[in-house]
């Protein structure tokens, strides 16, 4: 791992160069066009209606499958909003906080600045913090937006189509029955409810695929925020992540976003195997078992990956404080003998003193030898694992199954 810059030795910037960096955040924008924006927050309220229709059907047209599916579609989409609403909070914190180091140049970001930035106002060691951070969300922003998010966002908007042609080789119906056939009567009119909902299912679908690029681009920026932001762990952080703790929180939502559709699809291909096998067992097997290996590339990008770069931040970060807590602790060892001995010439004197100084010695190996070596606490890691846990386990089931099958085992 390259060198860290070293701490910028309690030195605090002004609160002009503070405003410097915030100015900045109203101009990140993680959804560029109003299109896109005023997307984001319509679509879970037509997601959430779609469902509750789908909710209020008598049989032979209720669905609970895709019911629930437009529900999970809908929370996940205020979940995504929200996720982009803290991104530049949380690096700007990390940057009051001087996580993101106030001092020294990190090559990987600063000899791809601009010359009047590398080489104008300075050099100082201000000026290179600013330049980092503004550079790093501009980065960022740049990265979220590409044009090259439309190929995912095409590729999902497929599956709405992928998912009737499935449900017409079953039955024989594509735009009509469902999910919306019971709203009317007339084959007609059948086709033009139905094609309606179409539209909108791949209207949401293709904003999903948006989102899916922003998802990666964050989980690439900041499992490469460690070298270009110089993160600088600080091991008696109150929240006992070493300081890192906001973007803890950060790839969690990431992975939440993505662990809703995943634990859908797991649960369905579970239920499918007991309830309703032919239609929910079977129908739509092959689809959700891709689906469900791309939820959890998903997951190892967007909170996997990243964090387990600043996981190997605290790790190097302990190895190098290893050192001074064995010498602490020889010291301890070395005060508590001489204490002993002390003890014998009845010296009482000397004991208080020698008692608040080992007490203190131990209060400060306490402190220190519990080091943060992640960004978020064990009841968050505990029920992420446990909701992709049962992905796992539906996807195993389904290929264990396709190998008995097929081997005759």
């Amino acid at each position: 791992m390259k060198p860290r810059s070293k701490p910028s030795n309690g030195k605090r910037t002004s609160g002009a160069e503070d405003a410097k960096v915030s100015a900045t955040l109203p101009e990140f924008r993680p959804m560029r066009g109003p299109v896109l924006r005023y997307a984001l927050p319509a679509l879970p309220f037509v997601a959430g209606l779609m469902a509750v229709v789908g909710l209020l059907r008598d049989k032979p047209y209720l669905d609970p499958m895709y019911a629930s599916g437009m529900a999970g579609v809908a929370v996940g989409l205020v979940i995504f909003r929200i996720l982009l609403n803290r991104l530049p909070e949380t690096f700007h914190t990390l940057w009051i906080q001087e996580v993101i180091v106030q001092e020294g140049p990190v090559t990987s970001v600063h000899e791809h600045l601009p010359p009047n930035i590398r080489d104008g106002a300075g050099g100082s060691p201000t000026a290179q913090s600013n330049s980092r951070i503004v550079h790093f969300m501009g980065e960022l922003d740049r990265r979220l937006n590409r044009r090259a998010q439309w190929v995912l966002g095409i590729l999902a908007g497929t599956i709405p189509a992928i998912w009737r042609f499935i449900y017409f080789r079953k039955h024989g119906e594509f735009l009509t029955a469902r999910p919306f056939g019971h709203l009317v009567t007339g084959k007609f009119a059948g086709l033009a409810i139905g094609f309606m909902a179409f539209v909108a299912e791949s209207a949401i679908a293709i904003f999903v695929g948006l989102l899916v690029w922003r998802l990666l681009g964050i989980g690439v920026s900041i499992g490469r925020a460690c070298n270009e932001l110089g993160l600088r762990p600080q091991p008696q952080h109150p929240d006992r992540c070493g300081g890192f703790k906001p973007l803890g929180q950060l790839c969690s939502l990431a992975a939440l976003v993505v662990t809703i559709p995943g634990v859908y699809l797991a649960l369905w291909m579970l239920l499918g195997a007991f309830i309703a096998k032919d239609l929910y067992g079977s129908t739509y097997t092959r689809l959700y078992e891709l689906l469900l290996v791309i939820m959890l590339i998903l997951v190892t990008v967007s909170f996997v990956w990243p964090l387990w770069s600043v996981h190997q931040l605290l790790v190097e970060e302990s190895i190098q404080m290893k050192p001074a807590l064995d010498r602490l602790g020889r010291r301890i060892s070395n005060l508590a003998a001489d204490m002993l001995r002390a003890s014998e010439a009845e010296t009482s004197n000397d004991l208080d003193e020698m008692k608040k100084s080992l007490d203190s010695l131990r209060q400060v190996y306490e402190e220190n030898k519990r080091f943060p070596l992640w960004p978020f606490d064990v009841e968050t890691t505990t029920k992420l694992l446990f909701a992709q846990a049962i992905s796992a386990i539906a996807l195993i089931k389904d290929v264990w199954g396709f190998f008995h099958k097929h081997n005759g085992v």
